[in-house]
């Protein structure tokens, strides 16, 4: 995806995580809870199997959307911190 724009070989790995999530979405601060609701229930029925839906996944490069925990960041808050980012 990047090889025509950086230059891989300068490329080192400080540090293998596990899985984490690579979309995040979140609401402002302020929007009513309902419209929050409804957003979040209409994003996570979206069903690849559909080809409606999987329009609008394949734009993302996804397959589905599942909801994420603070939990499911401790891999990228602990790595932040190795790197000495924090």
């Amino acid at each position: 995806m990047l090889k025509d724009k950086i230059d891989l070989s300068q490329i080192r790995i400080l540090a293998v995580t596990p899985r984490y999530p690579g979309w995040n979405y979140a609401a402002r601060a302020g929007l009513a809870e309902e419209v929050v609701e409804d957003i979040r229930q209409a994003m996570l029925s979206l069903d690849y199997n559909n080809p409606d839906h999987r329009l609008i996944l394949e734009k993302g490069a996804m397959k589905g959307i599942i909801p994420a925990s603070p939990e499911d960041f401790d891999a990228v808050r602990d790595l932040i911190l190795r790197a000495g980012l924090k």
